[in-house]
């Protein structure tokens, strides 16, 4: 929860510092987007047996530890590069150990908690994240707006070593496990048929059921509408409605506030319906809030909204509440693929099944973001929000066809070990 404030902090910096050198420009936002994302797109494929053959508490010690380190170099680079390219060089090695650090996370949680309470315990994990979600970036964005952006970097690194003290608290009885390619990766050279072996197995397993094909198709879904959220709706309300970072500060504590009641629902209630019918369901109705959003400027009229005050902040308002429900609906459809992952993979293979949901999700949220910035510059972003739309709704209805009354298998066997 700590290092997550911190990561607000750092988040809101980096739209302080693109909103003053690079105002007006949809596609500086993408540009950013390619470091955010390009270490679990590289990383994903391969990373799993490393993931899957470490401690998951070293992991987690390291990954904090190393950002710390080289989100308070941040600044100074900066300073002394005098040029925005060197610091998303350093940021990018920062996003390498944040995908090693985000597998692990997701692996470990079922090495503590009993099996029929997954899906509490994710709900209760992911209710502290949008926890620390919205403080972070309520109070980044303010003291971000306020003093500047290299605040928010030096807050961010202290945050870090705050979790490294805490992780170190944690105790879980994590022995290595028994592998025999696990043995063969560290070994590198000597059996590398066996580690790419484990490649090959981890891409079965995402793929052998059809729910297993689904979970992982609806994660592409899910980040498709970050990657747009990101590259159109943060720029539309900083630069667009002329509303600045305070008004992307409160757009994302609207979005978060959904996104911390939404697993307080889904830990409540969640456990009543079958996973794959929240996830189709919530697709549906995020479809939906997007339709709103895009529809109403449309019918308003997008220029009238610009020039007149009150009805901008109005339009605004609706925004922030269609950005709302979407995150409950988000946080039931997180939740739930986690917890069908957790559930059907064995525990000696679910580092490699995070590390490719780490890649399919920053691989959709890259694909889309960029070719998004570059579209919301010559369309009318209110066109992309209503195509977003009806893609989600599309897709939750194909699938709720084919798999509406199916549950699939209760766990898949690993070859690999």
């Amino acid at each position: 929860m700590v290092s997550q404030i911190g990561d607000r902090f750092t988040q809101m910096a980096f739209i302080e510092l693109l909103g003053a050198e690079f105002f007006g420009s949809f596609a500086a936002f993408s540009g950013i987007a390619v470091i955010f994302t390009l270490p679990s797109i590289l990383l994903g494929p391969v990373a799993g047996p490393f993931i899957d053959s470490w401690r998951k508490k070293r992991v987690l010690l390291v990954g904090d530890a190393a950002r710390a380190l080289l989100i308070l170099a941040l600044p100074f680079v900066y300073f002394f590069s005098g040029h925005l390219i060197w610091m998303l060089g350093v940021a990018l090695v920062v996003y390498v150990f944040g995908f090693f650090f985000a597998s692990a996370r997701l692996a470990i949680i079922p090495l503590i908690v009993d099996k029929n309470k997954l899906l509490q315990a994710n709900s209760a994990n992911l209710t502290i994240l949008r926890a620390a979600t919205g403080i972070g970036t309520l109070a980044g964005g303010f003291l971000v707006h306020w003093i500047g952006w290299r605040l928010g970097f030096v807050v961010d690194a202290i945050t870090y070593v705050v979790s490294f003290v805490l992780i170190l608290f944690i105790k879980v009885d994590e022995r290595p496990i028994a592998l025999h390619a696990a043995d063969a990766v560290a070994q590198t050279g000597k059996k590398l048929s066996s580690y790419f072996r484990l490649i090959k197995e981890g891409v079965r397993l995402m793929t052998s059921t059809q729910m297993m094909r689904f979970v992982m198709l609806s994660i592409v879904a899910l980040f498709f509408v970050s990657g747009v959220a990101f590259t159109v709706i943060v720029p539309t309300i900083q630069q667009t409605l002329g509303m600045g970072t305070i008004g992307v500060t409160l757009l994302a504590v609207a979005a978060a506030g959904g996104m911390f009641l939404g697993p307080l629902l889904t830990g409540l209630f969640g456990s009543a319906f079958r996973k794959h019918q929240m996830i189709i369901v919530s697709y549906v109705l995020t479809g939906f809030m997007f339709a709103i959003g895009g529809g109403a400027y449309i019918v308003i009229g997008l220029e009238k909204v610009l020039s007149d005050a009150t009805l901008n902040l109005v339009m605004a308002a609706i925004m922030g509440l269609v950005v709302f429900a979407a995150g409950i609906f988000f946080s039931a459809i997180n939740i739930s693929q986690d917890t069908i992952i957790q559930e059907r993979i064995p525990t000696e293979a679910r580092g490699r099944l995070f590390a490719w949901r780490e890649m399919l999700a920053s691989f959709a949220f890259l694909v889309t973001a960029v070719p998004a910035g570059f579209i919301a510059e010559k369309v009318e972003f209110t066109y992309v929000l209503l195509a977003v739309a009806g893609i989600l709704i599309m897709f939750a209805l194909i699938w709720a066809a084919l798999i509406w009354r199916r549950d699939g298998e209760v766990t898949i066997k690993s070859k690999g070990g």
